[in-house]
């Protein structure tokens, strides 16, 4: 684990994706405490989040898909994994827009354990 916060700003490279370090580093810049979580299962056939953010689980998810739908499905399938999502744009050319409410959206599809998203890229 590599705590991102005021004092500790240095994220090491090597073990986490862009996607992630820059979710840790948008949210850190927002005042949250971010922990980058590495990549383990704990059991099998279980996902642990890519961070925690002021002790909540996130997960990162980055898509690449032009579909809107897609990427309502693939965050709703992430519920067992986290309570929020960082959804980042920046390899998709999908706009907030095209997504609507994104919370709504995937809380309809059945994920009740995710109660945030935030969306950063675009």
């Amino acid at each position: 684990m590599y705590k991102i916060d005021k004092e500790n700003q240095k994220i090491p490279t090597a073990k986490f994706s862009a996607s992630e370090r820059r979710a840790a580093q948008y949210l850190a810049d927002k005042g949250h405490n971010v922990v980058l979580r590495l990549p383990v299962n704990t059991q099998v056939g279980v996902r642990t989040s890519d961070l925690l953010v002021d002790g909540v689980p996130y997960d990162v998810y980055t898509p690449k898909t032009i579909n809107p739908n897609r990427i309502i499905s693939a965050i709703a399938k992430k519920n067992s994994q986290a309570q929020g999502i960082v959804l980042d744009l920046t390899e998709t050319e999908v706009t907030p827009n095209q997504l609507g409410n994104v919370l709504e959206r995937v809380q309809g599809a059945g994920a009740t354990n995710i109660y945030d998203i935030v969306i950063i890229g675009k």
